[in-house]
């Protein structure tokens, strides 16, 4: 079974976000804080990673640095895809 990692500061939403990953068929963890993140990734290598990008202890992109790091550095991991970064689009972002 595939596994996720999400990481976001409001409780209400990684309440629902993990509903809805698990709905999907994924096992989960979960983190509030960049810290309790690098825990949770020491624990298990996710299959995939939600971030988001405003954080306490840093930002989403700093996650995935730390994700990007590890898998360049274990051999284990090297055959693992290197994180897709994605922004969110808002009224204060335009992706083109």
């Amino acid at each position: 079974m595939p596994h996720a990692l999400i990481v976001d500061d409001s409780a209400a939403t990684l309440s629902a976000l993990v509903e809805l990953v698990s709905a999907e068929g994924f096992t989960t963890s979960a983190a509030l804080t960049v810290d309790r993140a690098k825990v949770e990734l020491s624990r298990q290598s996710p299959d995939i990673v939600l971030a988001d990008l405003n954080l306490p202890d840093g930002t989403g992109m700093n996650l995935l640095d730390a994700v990007e790091r590890d898998a360049q550095h274990d051999e284990r991991k090297k055959h693992q895809r290197l994180p897709h970064r994605s922004r969110r689009v808002g009224p204060r972002h335009h992706t083109p």
